[in-house]
């Protein structure tokens, strides 16, 4: 395994397929292999990792489905390294939110991982 794979233990790779299923289906990806077409990973990748059948992935593979599910910068990095165990955040937006209000949650909600994030690689800078 090479220095840009993460290892996925067992609870990590559950982790890490609640997330990219739950986001596909809120974005409306109806299939791994639709999400596969849009983002250029081959569709076999996504299925492996939404069905938690993989050991490890690449860091770019998780941001590039960052970049395409919408996720914050480090969010499946983080998820798939295990160190965002215990953790959760919830960003609640009213249903009838202007785009302009909704943006503003995303860049502030945004800040508040960045910031997460750098305190964890403070703490341990193997993040």
């Amino acid at each position: 395994m090479s220095n840009r794979d993460i290892h996925l233990d067992p609870a990590a790779a559950r982790r890490l397929s609640e997330i990219l299923v739950r986001r596909r289906v809120e974005l409306g990806f109806r299939s791994a292999r639709k999400l596969g077409l849009e983002t250029g990973l081959d569709y076999r990748t996504i299925t492996s990792l939404e069905g938690a059948r993989r050991d490890s992935v690449t860091r770019s593979t998780l941001a590039t489905l960052e970049l395409k599910l919408n996720l914050p910068s480090g969010y499946l990095t983080e998820t798939a390294s295990g160190d965002s165990e215990g953790r959760t955040m919830t960003l609640t937006v009213d249903s009838d939110a202007t785009p302009e209000a909704l943006e503003q949650a995303r860049i502030v909600a945004q800040a508040a991982f960045n910031a997460t994030l750098q305190q964890l690689k403070t703490k341990s800078p193997s993040i």
